[in-house]
């Protein structure tokens, strides 16, 4: 996310970056919560949002953005986790796709990303992506 962000974003602001590198602290202690589990219960979600609230307010690690920023930090995750589905469903990896089909949803959906992040989505549905060795340099 902190290169997408340094690519996407002219001027991130130091909040933005350190929210970037500190979202997935809790994590450590609370566990990973899969994306399909959290659209499915946002009750379970809210939970698990005090937990992670509670955790980054013990640790420090508790970030205040303002609304652009927190835009970015959403917009940024959701477009981080869609390129992890191209790459794990281009490796086969089928438990993936059902991800892939509902963060596509999500992201077409979404009107308030910021311009960069919804540019470069609509330039890798527009083309097709798919992983492969020609796109490396040789």
């Amino acid at each position: 996310m902190t290169v997408l962000c340094l690519q996407l974003n002219p001027d991130p602001s130091v909040e933005l970056l350190r929210a970037i590198n500190y979202h997935d602290v809790p994590e450590r202690t609370t566990g990973d919560l899969p994306a399909p589990a959290k659209w499915s219960w946002p009750l379970m979600t809210a939970e698990y949002e005090v937990a992670d609230r509670a955790v980054h307010s013990f640790l420090g690690t508790r970030v205040e953005l303002t609304e652009s920023d927190n835009k970015w930090l959403k917009g940024l995750d959701a477009f981080e986790f869609y390129l992890w589905c191209l790459d794990e469903t281009a490796m086969g990896n089928r438990n993936a796709e059902n991800c892939l089909e509902q963060i596509t949803e999500y992201l077409d959906a979404k009107v308030d990303l910021p311009k960069e992040i919804k540019e470069i989505y609509d330039e890798y549905r527009a083309t097709g992506w798919k992983r492969t060795c020609e796109q490396l340099p040789q």
